[in-house]
């Protein structure tokens, strides 16, 4: 992971935003299965996300940031770099932004958010972008409130096997909240998944 070092920021309730180890990796597995509870599209795999971890921590063109208070890991999220032929240059995928239910509200997800994207700017990426969960409005609140814009792109993916089933995922509201309410959802409501992105500042 290139250029982490510069990613340690002091955050609240002596909390601290930093580059991940692999020491980190048991904790990181943890925070992993508690978004899979929510997340419900994907299935937790202990085996499977450890390895992914390990790759990401491997890997120069991905970085890891968590939240570390006292030494007990708290929150993380994760960025890797592609290439974007529509802008010419790098652009940044984020995923896995959790954080422990026990320190939520306190700017620790913006804060991670804000060491990946601030990242992937140093390397050059002009676009940073991720795939949020349709059925997850508070995450999609949140998003919004960061100014992170909707795009008219839907997720599409094909696994090698088992055989894809082509089932669709309904969409389900929390009690109280229309689809006309959704902060992001049009009314056609066509995808369980949106891809958001947030434009490079300067």
């Amino acid at each position: 992971m290139r250029g982490l070092s510069q990613d340690q920021t002091k955050g609240a309730d002596d909390c601290w935003i930093r580059a991940a180890s692999h020491e980190d990796v048991r904790a990181m597995t943890r925070l992993l299965q508690e978004l899979f509870a929510v997340e419900t599209e994907f299935e937790f795999d202990e085996e499977k996300q450890r390895c992914g971890l390990e790759m990401l921590l491997d890997s120069p063109t991905a970085g890891i940031w968590v939240v570390d208070r006292r030494g007990w890991i708290v929150g993380m999220v994760t960025i890797q770099l592609v290439v974007s032929t529509a802008e010419g240059a790098l652009s940044g995928w984020v995923e896995d932004l959790v954080v422990s239910s026990a320190y939520r509200r306190r700017g620790l997800g913006r804060a991670l958010l804000k060491s990946a994207t601030n990242w992937a700017k140093r390397q050059g990426a002009t676009r940073v972008q991720l795939l949020a969960d349709s059925r997850n409005v508070p995450a999609l609140m949140f998003y919004r409130k960061q100014e992170w814009l909707q795009t008219n792109m839907i997720a599409l993916r094909c696994a090698a096997a088992p055989k894809p089933t082509g089932r669709q995922i309904p969409l389900v509201f929390p009690a109280g909240v229309r689809r006309a309410d959704h902060p992001f959802l049009n009314r056609s409501g066509a995808s369980g998944f949106l891809s958001v992105q947030s434009e490079r500042e300067s």
